[in-house]
């Protein structure tokens, strides 16, 4: 089963994407300025899909927030931490 990322996931060809996955059977993490939407955009697809989406908050011009969000994104989700380095900046 794949577990998929997706940041601006409130964006058209993100949540077309979602769906895919999720019609796939991949396990989805939603993530968006706007966490509201994030949400709504995760239970939309879990409602198309039949597959459960979890949803928070990343701000990608929000650098400072970066740190913080991989932290609560391995607690929310409990994927394998050793993935982090995916997820961290190449220039560090």
């Amino acid at each position: 089963m794949q577990k998929i990322l997706i940041l601006g996931a409130t964006s058209p060809i993100a949540r077309a994407l979602a769906l895919k996955f999720a019609y796939d059977g991949a396990r989805l993490y939603l993530a968006a300025r706007d966490a509201g939407e994030a949400q709504r955009v995760a239970e939309d697809v879990g409602v198309r899909a039949g597959v459960a989406a979890l949803s928070g908050t990343f701000d990608a011009v929000d650098f400072a927030s970066h740190d913080e969000f991989y932290p609560s994104f391995s607690e929310r989700t409990r994927w394998s931490r050793r993935r982090r380095r995916m997820l961290r900046h190449p220039w560090r």
